[in-house]
């Protein structure tokens, strides 16, 4: 496929990214400032052939490497290999030369748009159409992404999961399906879509994007075809084994690749594995039986670790006789899976098959604390820990980077023998209080507003989070999935998740069951605040008025305080200004009667941000001064942040440039350390509007096209007054600038990384 070319600092980009390092990193190293390294990959600086040569060696680039970059320093310009978002295959993909070759070759065909790799469990999709897309990945301007479905059931769930491989969010009214197709219809991509066969019903989907995206190209493994006119099936086959092992040579079995990959994964286990001619035969005497199925191989191979190869060939044997099969309605071979994944089972000691069968109600990967207690009912510290192990090394399960998982095949037929043991509803409800507690635990960091580790840990637990949320829901427990929605609605609203946030909340809320009045209270306060921040001011009115029915039931002061908040900021969003300033007096005036603390700092602030707008400077100043002076008493760094920044505001409103571009750089320095994205934004806005009166007109215009670049991807909304006031000072520089210069920073900023705007922000007047 044809590619754009690259200037010089797109290169430099690339190759600082592939190697890690950040602008400030590189910089350190080369002897340059981190401001030069900026406008060099802006294009506004251009290098000397010694700078070049600096890049080259720090970097570590290849000879073809320095080769593009030297031309795009002199003016050429050569095609840039892209980056590929891509599992790392391991090890060398065995017997599977001809069917890469002929997949890469159907998916260069320019009519090619979909290609399907279809075969059981086991058989090795995922590795080979990882290896596909990795090879692929230079021919696609854009680059590959790959997209794991396996953790989804819901095929209403596909857009959503792409979008959020591709970091995209709801963006206002616009439905994430639609801001999906807009991204794709600009984008020259390959989309690696794993384990679809949960999701079948998607391919209407599937058909639009291809038909709607001219560039796109899909590459698709499941268990069964989409049944799409554009499809092209391809069938992944089992690996070769001899029908007969009777052949004497070495060699000759070593030439079919069921053997060759059962001898390179028992090397893994045991190194000094020898291949004479009788280990071979036993070897390949396995393989058949096991009807060439990798991940099968890969399970038995595993046991060579505890058996010697003749004791394994029996057990293999023995197992094979006394099985009934796998699935009656499944292939054959997928039937011999299941007895290769049983055959380890039924090796397993009593505890360590109960251990088994319950870690399968985890979805994706999982904790040693979270497999602790979902198997402290029965099993003690010492005897869970060599349970894992005899897991991982028999290959029921992975062990990554300190987080457990299964293959999804094994993980399948793990449930089914924790539905068939009576287990299943025990396990699913303690799945579900674990994560509740999880949830919990969390809620206090993200009130206050921390900078912890629980929003990376959050992230990492989402699939199971998501499906303790649909089991509680499914069964009839939405207190308890209200519970734990409200006790992270804001990770949500950091992360831009916000549908999602909104959609647990108000899903929990409309149930018709009993659910305490305490309970339904915090759930409004969440879905109240994500649906403003997506603009949905009407509906996050409504969700305050009926929170100020409860309040009022309750007589809880504070409840009270929240309600009339979520009408103030509410009504003034809608334009209703003296109604709005009312409800936030109020809500303040209780505050001041309950003490000093967070809620009293907070009040302080949306009273100040809307007098500032509406006119009061001098009172705005001494209600935001009050707010500050709380939260840094408080230690609240996400709050300080922001109510430093309306003081920004109030100084650019009464001219003071200099103060607010203070303010604005202090409150942008918490929130990049905090990477608080909205607050990231709000800073941009206001150092735009600033650059926007001081003459510096190109950086008014990249801050303002990055800052919408933030919502878009976060899925909010800048607040009405803000906006207006941001688009006031904006607004004019752009009409006195030329037009294609103004168009050009915008274009510019619009495509700046956040830590580039970050550094276009903190640049100082004259840098």
């Amino acid at each position: 496929m044809a590619r754009d070319e690259e200037t010089f600092g797109h290169l430099l980009k690339h190759y600082r990214r592939s190697a890690r390092l950040t602008q400030e990193t590189l910089a350190e190293r080369v002897g340059y400032s981190p401001n030069y390294i900026s406008m060099l990959e802006r294009g506004v600086r251009w290098p000397a052939p010694a700078t070049v040569d600096a890049f080259a060696q720090t970097l570590g680039l290849t000879s073809a490497d320095r080769t593009i970059l030297d031309a795009a320093a002199r003016g050429g310009s050569m095609q840039i290999p892209i980056e590929s978002h891509l599992p790392v295959v391991p090890g060398r993909l065995i017997g599977r030369e001809q069917d890469l070759a002929m997949v890469i070759s159907l998916l260069r065909q320019p009519d090619v748009r979909l290609v399907t790799l279809i075969g059981p469990g086991g058989v090795g999709k995922t590795r080979l159409g990882e290896k596909i897309a990795a090879t692929l990945s230079h021919d696609f301007s854009n680059g590959v992404l790959f997209v794991d479905l396996a953790p989804v059931n819901d095929s209403e769930r596909v857009p959503y999961v792409i979008a959020q491989a591709l970091e995209l969010r709801e963006a206002g009214g616009e439905l994430i399906r639609d801001r999906l197709l807009g991204y794709l219809r600009k984008k020259e991509m390959l989309l690696l879509l794993d384990t679809m066969e949960r999701v079948l019903d998607a391919a209407p989907f599937i058909s639009e994007l291809l038909a709607e995206c001219s560039h796109l190209k899909v590459l698709g493994t499941s268990r069964a075809p989409l049944r799409l006119r554009e499809e092209q099936e391809f069938q992944v086959q089992p690996l070769t084994f001899p029908s007969s092992t009777k052949l004497s040579s070495t060699d000759d079995l070593l030439q079919y690749s069921a053997v060759a990959l059962f001898v390179q994964r028992t090397r893994l286990v045991k190194p000094d594995f020898q291949n004479d001619d009788i280990s071979l035969k036993i070897i390949a005497e396995i393989c058949r039986r096991l009807d060439g199925l990798p991940l099968a191989i890969e399970l038995a191979a595993a046991r060579v670790k505890h058996l010697s190869l003749s004791e394994l060939s029996d057990q293999s044997l023995h197992r094979m006789r006394i099985l009934k099969g796998g699935p009656r309605d499944a292939p054959e071979r997928q039937q011999e899976m299941w007895d290769t994944i049983a055959w380890s089972y039924e090796l397993l000691n009593p505890t360590e098959q109960g251990i088994f069968r319950q870690l399968s109600v985890f979805v994706g990967s999982w904790s040693l604390q979270a497999a602790q207690f979902m198997c402290s009912a029965d099993v003690e510290y010492p005897n869970l820990l060599d349970a894992l192990r005899v897991l991982v090394d028999n290959s029921l399960v992975i062990l990554s980077e300190a987080r457990y998982r299964m293959l999804d095949t094994i993980r399948e037929f793990a449930q089914e023998q924790l539905t068939l043991s009576g287990e299943a509803q025990a396990i699913q409800q303690r799945h579900a209080d674990y994560y509740l507690h999880f949830a919990q635990q969390a809620a206090p960091a993200l009130e206050a507003g921390e900078l912890s580790d629980w929003h990376r840990l959050l992230g990492i637990e989402e699939d199971n989070l998501r499906a303790a949320l649909h089991w509680l829901m499914e069964n009839d427990e939405a207190e308890s999935a209200l519970r734990l929605a409200g006790s992270i609605w804001r990770y949500w609203q950091r992360q831009g998740n916000l549908g999602e946030g909104r959609y647990w909340l108000e899903e929990g809320l409309t149930k018709d069951t009993d659910i305490s009045k305490e309970v339904r209270a915090n759930a409004l306060w969440g879905a109240i605040w994500l649906a403003y921040h997506q603009g949905d001011y009407v509906r996050a009115s409504e969700e305050s008025s009926e929170y100020l029915i409860l309040a009022r039931e309750t007589d809880d002061a504070l409840a009270l305080r929240n309600a009339l908040t979520g009408l103030g900021v509410t009504a003034v969003a809608l334009g209703r200004y003296d109604e709005g300033l009312a409800y936030l007096r109020e809500s303040l005036d209780i505050c001041r009667g309950i003490g000093k603390n967070w809620h009293l700092g907070t009040s302080l602030l949306n009273l100040g941000r809307t007098v500032m707008h509406l006119g009061d400077n001098r009172e705005a100043v001494l209600l935001l001064e009050e707010a500050l002076a709380i939260y840094l008493e408080l230690g609240n760094k996400a709050f300080v942040a922001r109510t430093e920044g309306y003081l920004g505001y109030a100084a650019l409103l009464r001219s003071d440039y200099e103060l607010a571009e203070n303010y604005f750089r202090q409150s942008l320095h918490k929130f990049s350390d905090l990477n608080e994205k909205m607050g990231i934004a709000e800073c941009f806005d206001g150092l735009a509007s600033v650059f926007a009166v001081t003459n510096r007109v190109e950086g008014a215009a990249r801050l303002a096209a990055a800052a919408g670049v933030i919502r878009d991807l976060i899925a909010a909304q800048s607040l009405p007054l803000d906006r207006d006031t941001l688009q006031s000072y904006v607004q004019q520089a752009r009409e006195r600038t030329i037009p294609e210069a103004w168009a050009a920073a915008w274009e510019d900023g619009y495509k700046m990384t956040t830590k580039e705007a970050i550094a276009l922000a903190l640049e100082s007047p004259g840098g």
